[in-house]
């Protein structure tokens, strides 16, 4: 795989750290996938559209695109538009990822 990319009808959970030191070898390009199916990726992985950044907030929106590590998880979903369990799973994944 080239590196990630969203699925049309999918769920993503997603961790965005702001000013950690990272050494990756081509920063803004990097992106990694782990055994489990988490990315690691230098930059977030698409732009911002209209909607989303009045969802998100100028402050929230200023701390993502500033953010140089990022992982996220993202799996298919017969209902991508809902919060649901299925979204509390992928975060799941994160934070144990980190732990």
């Amino acid at each position: 795989m080239d590196g990630f990319q969203f699925t049309g009808q999918g769920e993503f959970a997603l961790l965005a750290v702001e000013n950690t030191y990272t050494d990756f070898p081509d920063d803004k390009a990097y992106n990694h996938q782990l055994p489990d199916g988490i990315w690691i990726l230098a930059r977030i992985p698409v732009a911002i559209d209209a909607y989303c950044k009045e969802w998100i907030g100028t402050i929230r929106l200023e701390r993502l695109e500033n953010s140089n590590l990022i992982m996220i998880v993202s799996e298919g979903s017969a209902s991508p538009q809902v919060l649901d369990e299925h979204h509390e799973k992928l975060k799941k994944r994160l934070s144990q990822t980190l732990s």
